[in-house]
């Protein structure tokens, strides 16, 4: 829960469960510059939570964890109310 705790990654990892997305489409979407992303991925990624692969010179990361995945759906159902 703790990697949760910041609002950045909160959304990165509510953004990741809709599908992977690569460093470059995560920065767009959240409008987050590379090196705030890189550390909240990277903190993401210590708790395994996220994954990465890469395809050519692109990373691309998913969720890795269905506890996780449950609790960002849980909280998207309980905010989407509102």
């Amino acid at each position: 829960m703790k990697a949760f705790g910041h609002p950045a990654r909160l959304m990165l990892a509510v953004t990741l469960f809709q599908k992977e997305h690569s460093v470059g489409e995560l920065e767009a979407k959240l409008d987050l510059h590379q090196p705030s992303l890189s550390q909240q991925l990277g903190v993401l990624r210590l708790a395994g939570i996220v994954e990465t692969r890469r395809e050519s010179k692109q990373i691309f990361y998913r969720l890795t964890n269905d506890k996780a995945a449950m609790l960002i759906e849980a909280l998207d159902g309980i905010y989407a109310k509102k």
